[in-house]
């Protein structure tokens, strides 16, 4: 009688290995080519200004009014990247509202915010043109933002929130 010997584990762990092998080389691949992507598109982000921004409230009972104001930093030259926003509505567009702002944001350029019969208004000094502004509710949330021009990058640079007086 003739016995055949077989010896079939040797192939089958070749055949693993190799298989292993691929797998690892294709998730490596795979990894790689995203992590590529990730770094590129990070090149599309531009950073905010590194300014500092404070406020000052003013006024009584009846005449409440907030001055926001580049304490220090960086000057934003590009006065369209800068906006107000006062409880979600945009009040100011451009830098080129704030007082102090001819050669950009710098230090002690300054708007005012108070609330007028239609929402808010702003001015680029305390006398809002002769007007008599009306209070600022308490908890009123006034934000500086920064949008790129170049990219759609955007940062708040300063929050601030009406105290009750």
């Amino acid at each position: 009688m003739t016995r055949l010997l077989s010896n079939d584990t040797a192939q089958s762990s070749v055949i693993g290995t190799i298989l292993l092998v691929a797998i690892v080389v294709i998730l490596a691949s795979v990894l790689g080519i995203f992590a590529i992507d990730l770094y590129q598109s990070a090149g599309d982000v531009e950073e905010s200004p590194d300014v500092r921004f404070d406020a000052e409230q003013y006024g009584g009972d009846h005449d409440q009014f907030v001055r926001v104001y580049h304490m220090s930093g960086n000057t934003i030259e590009d006065l369209d990247t800068i906006s107000v926003v006062v409880n979600g509505e945009t009040v100011s567009e451009t830098g080129a509202d704030w007082s102090d702002s001819d050669e950009g944001l710098r230090s002690q350029s300054s708007l005012y915010i108070a609330a007028d019969g239609n929402g808010f208004t702003t001015a680029d000094n305390a006398n809002f043109g002769g007007s008599s502004p009306d209070e600022l509710d308490p908890g009123t949330e006034i934000s500086v933002i920064w949008n790129s021009a170049d990219t759609d990058t955007s940062a708040t640079l300063f929050e601030y929130e009406v105290e009750d007086r």
